[in-house]
């Protein structure tokens, strides 16, 4: 299978973030943190979390960034 054919070059294009203000992390696992968005919970991956991120652990509580993708697939 071509690189084109598996949608490779999605990989090559730079990922866009969004910052969501003043979010408190409510609960975490290894993995994921739960943070709480205009009354509704949200598990976010870590390993999505984006370079300017400043929340990473229970009871943090600060901005949010993570890709555009994921905030529109969570409905944020």
């Amino acid at each position: 299978m071509s690189r084109d054919e598996w949608g490779g070059d999605d990989f090559d294009k730079e990922v866009e973030y969004v910052t969501i203000l003043d979010v408190l992390v409510k609960a975490e696992t290894a993995l994921a943190i739960l943070v709480e968005i205009e009354d509704k919970e949200h598990w976010i991956p870590k390993s999505q979390l984006g370079p300017y991120n400043e929340i990473t652990e229970e009871g943090d509580k600060g901005n949010l960034e993570i890709p555009e993708w994921l905030a529109d697939e969570k409905g944020i």
